[in-house]
């Protein structure tokens, strides 16, 4: 929220989630709080997803290795939004175009 700097959020197990190709020249810090974008066509902008709490980087990356706690504990979740927009017609086709792709290169 405070630089915009964009990244892509990832949950690996566990309790935190981890934000996701940053550049080690990027300004994050701890307690930084996490939004989504908007350049998505599933989320909308500005919903909070979480703070980090640990910016590392990673061995032999250009990039950091970015910790993030939730801003709800999923274990305990009773309520939740479900998005039904769908994505637009135009990334769903370059989508089927790479899948074609990637088959026919195995």
């Amino acid at each position: 929220e405070r630089t915009r700097i964009d990244g892509i959020i990832v949950w690996e197990g566990g309790e935190y989630l981890l934000l996701k190709n940053v550049a080690k020249t990027q300004d994050v810090r701890a307690g930084d709080m996490i939004v989504t974008s908007g350049f998505s066509s599933m989320f909308p902008s500005d919903i909070y997803v979480g703070r980090i709490i640990e910016v590392g980087d990673e061995p032999n990356s250009l990039f950091r290795r970015i910790t993030v706690t939730p801003m709800v504990n999923f274990s305990t979740l009773e309520q939740v939004f479900v998005n039904t927009k769908k994505p637009m017609p135009e990334r769903e086709e370059l989508e089927e175009i790479v899948a074609k792709k990637l088959q026919s290169n195995k």
